[in-house]
């Protein structure tokens, strides 16, 4: 969902959480990445094939090539509904749609190709992963709908931060006022020592205070 200016609201990183995930797995970003391999009907895997992922809101494509693996890699996507079309002479075209991408996604989709005209087009409609297992990177995303339903104390969508798996509060909710971002410097993911970065699609947000810089208002944020 877009609303207003702001995109995407990467909300919360620790300084010194980064976790080194498995096969292809990676560290989580303000981005999104999509990622995968394209084969043939018997399991092989096919090089050169040219993929594009398209933003379907804005209609700005990635355009990519298959490696020597078949793999392909489209990173830096800002958050929203894409498309990825496969081509390669000899085969049908592939398309999946409906693919969503939301802050910090590492979503793997494995195309196969059938044998065929380029001309001929085979679409299939994406359903949502159950299981995120490209990435060791824990994290909780909270879009706009929460955001519009869920009574914001602080007058900020920023303190529904409080509500993600691993986060402690250690600031002093006296001074818990509206539009007052000074509390969030106080907010401790998983135990660990260290700041918060905090970013607004993807640019720096800090204060010098290591809190939140600017604050927009909770319905132009799209998501966190």
């Amino acid at each position: 969902m877009k609303l207003s200016l702001l995109r995407n609201l990467l909300l919360l990183c620790t300084a010194l959480g980064a976790l080194i995930a498995p096969v292809r797995a990676l560290a989580q970003d303000s981005r999104g990445v999509i990622l995968g391999t394209l084969s043939d009907a018997t399991g092989g895997l096919l090089p050169g094939v040219n993929v594009s992922v398209t933003n379907e809101g804005t209609n700005v494509s990635a355009n990519l090539v298959t490696d020597a693996k078949g793999a392909y890699q489209a990173s830096s996507l800002n958050s929203g509904i894409y498309s990825v079309t496969a081509k390669l002479d000899g085969f049908k075209t592939a398309v999946r749609r409906g693919i969503e991408v939301r802050v910090g996604d590492v979503i793997g989709i494995d195309l196969i190709l059938s044998t065929g005209g380029v001309s001929e087009v085979v679409v299939v409609i994406a359903n949502a992963p159950l299981l995120d297992t490209l990435s060791a990177v824990t994290g909780t995303t909270v879009d706009s709908k929460q955001i519009a339903e869920l009574p914001l104390g602080d007058g900020t969508a920023y303190m529904l931060t409080r509500l993600a798996p691993g986060i402690m509060d250690t600031s002093d909710l006296h001074f818990s006022r509206p539009a007052d971002n000074a509390n969030l410097g106080g907010i401790v993911a998983n135990g660990v020592q260290g700041g918060n970065e905090f970013s607004i699609d993807g640019a720096p947000n800090m204060s010098k205070a290591r809190g939140v810089g600017f604050s927009p208002p909770s319905d132009a944020i799209s998501e966190f």
